[in-house]
């Protein structure tokens, strides 16, 4: 999700989908191409919704998923609350199917962390808490 068709530099007849776990289940799918009619065409034999999107790093649901588990990293790095009542609340308060802890480990620390750091390049907002940095670190680390 970090990359863009154009930074990739794939042939027209290329689009893009948000395959992150858990997106692909939803009923309406957000994709980029460069040729709408035919993306258009194909989904009309498949039980999803598509939704056209400009062709940018993490999408829109991606980015504002991405931001909600940033902002539950800055609250728990705080000591604002645990992980387990901050998903708790989001689940309660928004009638989110998951909290942003349980959305992290869905979709993986590193996936959240790699989509966060190419937007902050542009737009500072984007930064990585730090409790989210150390996480993704010490995932890197277990790794090795």
């Amino acid at each position: 999700m970090t990359e863009t068709l154009s930074e990739l530099n794939f042939p027209p007849n290329i689009s893009r989908i948000n395959g992150w776990p858990g997106f692909l289940e939803r009923e309406v799918w957000e994709i980029t191409s460069h040729d709408m009619e035919r993306i258009e065409n194909i989904f009309k034999n498949f039980s999803r919704r598509i939704f056209f999107v400009k062709d940018e790093p993490g999408f829109v649901a991606a980015r504002v998923i991405s931001m909600i588990i940033n902002e539950a990293f800055f609250a728990f790095g705080e000591n604002v609350s645990s992980k387990e009542q901050i998903d708790l609340a989001m689940k309660l308060g928004t009638n989110y199917p998951n909290g942003p802890f349980e959305w992290a480990e869905k979709i993986g620390i590193e996936k959240i962390y790699s989509l966060l750091k190419k937007l902050s390049e542009k737009e500072e907002r984007y930064l990585p808490a730090p409790a989210l940095e150390k996480r993704f670190l010490q995932q890197q680390q277990t790794k090795l």
